[in-house]
């Protein structure tokens, strides 16, 4: 527990807790530079040099080269003291999108909400193609690594702890179980995925997630009962959900399970830009 601790040749003070991860804790740091009458605040991610192996390294050097793009979240500052590795970022009001959704820090940011439900659908899948774009892909989208600002937009993507440019990985079992696409469960342990892919079908899962408040299915395996029944019957996914139709015929062109008819993010995009409601 840092908190208290200044860092930076005593430029931030660490103040609380924001989050906790595999890979080090999050804290709200104020910067003692800024004045008194309008201080300002940053995230800033520790990561304890004991355990900063090669995959901490390439999330900071990975995180580093997006940096400078408005879909993610900024680092402003990257330094070291003799214990730790330290990542100074923006500091998102909002918290994650799944606060957003859940009503934790934004009441309810998008329920039954049209206007703003379209806009952070489509920031969200620009996040993602920020990545793609560069060569990276994150393999851990979910509403936890997108933050927002109290409004529940200005959605930017943040922890790379699991991503790659390899564009082809070994299943390990890795990632968030909920939002893994088929090709990436237990039952596939060993075999080879397109992490491209793999993205965009945890981008449906998010945007299912966001619309409606609730995930599809535990896992996108036979032996989920709802994935089993999505798989007899694809409209079951509307059932005693709110999502309008058109949003679900969009979604029903990712959740496909070969992944060479698997939609691209570009024609994500443009199907859920024509969309003018998701209720």
């Amino acid at each position: 527990n840092l908190i208290g601790r200044r860092i930076d040749h005593g430029r931030f003070k660490l103040i609380d807790i924001l989050g906790k991860g595999g890979y080090g804790v999050v804290y709200r740091a104020l910067d003692t530079n800024s004045p008194a009458t309008s201080p300002e605040y940053y995230a800033v991610k520790c990561l304890r040099k004991a355990s900063a192996g090669p995959a901490q390294c390439s999330e900071v050097k990975l995180h580093v080269k997006l940096s400078s793009n408005p879909n993610i979240l900024t680092i402003h500052r990257c330094f070291q003291d003799r214990n730790h590795i330290y990542l100074v970022m923006d500091l998102c009001t909002g918290g994650d999108l799944y606060r957003a959704v859940h009503g934790d820090k934004v009441p309810r940011a998008y329920h039954m909400d049209d206007a703003k439900t379209k806009t952070a659908i489509l920031q969200s899948i620009d996040t993602v193609s920020a990545c793609h774009d560069a060569g990276i892909f994150h393999r851990d989208i979910k509403l936890d690594n997108l933050v927002c600002d109290e409004g529940g937009l200005n959605i930017r993507l943040t922890d790379f702890g699991m991503s790659t440019r390899s564009t082809r990985m070994r299943v390990v079992g890795a990632g968030t179980h909920n939002y893994l696409a088929p090709e990436c469960t237990e039952e596939q342990l060993g075999a080879s995925y397109s992490t491209r892919e793999a993205d965009v079908w945890a981008l449906g899962v998010l945007i299912f997630h966001l619309i409606n408040g609730e995930l599809p299915w535990d896992d996108a395996s036979p032996n989920d009962p709802y994935f089993a029944k999505f798989l007899q019957n694809p409209d079951s996914l509307m059932r005693y959900n709110p999502m309008s139709r058109d949003a679900h015929e969009v979604l029903k062109k990712v959740f496909v399970g070969s992944v060479e008819e698997r939609i691209t993010l570009p024609k994500l995009r443009a199907e859920f830009e024509k969309l003018d409601t998701f209720y």
